[in-house]
C-alpha cells in the first residue's frame, strides 16, 4: 500500500501564517496558545527545524531536549541533522514525509515539542 503524499500547504492542528519570505516560505502555526514554532515548511520544499529559536523556550533551552528532538526525526528515513547544529536552522527534504509512516513520526515529535513547552509554561494545550 502506498503512503499517502501530504498536501501541500497542509497543516495538521493549525492554520498558515506567511513567514518572513512570503515568496518562498509557509510558517506553520500549529500551537497558537503557546506560540511555539518548532518548524518551517518551505514552497520550494524542505522542512527547517527552528533549534535557534527553540534555545530561548523552556525546557529545549536544554541540549539534552533538543538532541532528543533530533534523534526523534533522524528516525525518520531520509532525514539526518547532525548533531553540531542544534543551536541552528538545519533543514531536510519534505519528501522525506512521504514515505509511510514518516509523517506520522514528524507529527508526533512536533507534538512531544508543544506538550513540554506547554509544561514547562504551565499551561496545557487542548
Amino acid at each position: 500500500m502506498r503512503a499517502s503524499r501530504p498536501r501541500r500547504g497542509a497543516v495538521s492542528g493549525g492554520r498558515q501564517r506567511c513567514g518572513a519570505h512570503c515568496s518562498r516560505g509557509t510558517r506553520a502555526r500549529a500551537a497558537e496558545a503557546i506560540g511555539c514554532y518548532p518548524f518551517i515548511l518551505y514552497t520550494y520544499g524542505k522542512v527547517e527545524i527552528q533549534f535557534l529559536t527553540l534555545l530561548r523556550r523552556p525546557p529545549f533551552d536544554r541540549d539534552e531536549m533538543r538532541e532528543e528532538l533530533r534523534s526523534r526525526l533522524n528516525a525518520i528515513p531520509g532525514v539526518d541533522l547532525p548533531p553540531d547544529r542544534l543551536a541552528r536552522r538545519p533543514t531536510f527534504e519534505l519528501k522525506a514525509l512521504y514515505a509511510e509512516g514518516a509523517l506520522q513520526v514528524f507529527l508526533g515529535a512536533m507534538g512531544w515539542v508543544f506538550d513540554e513547552v506547554a509544561a514547562a509554561e504551565g499551561s496545557a494545550l487542548t
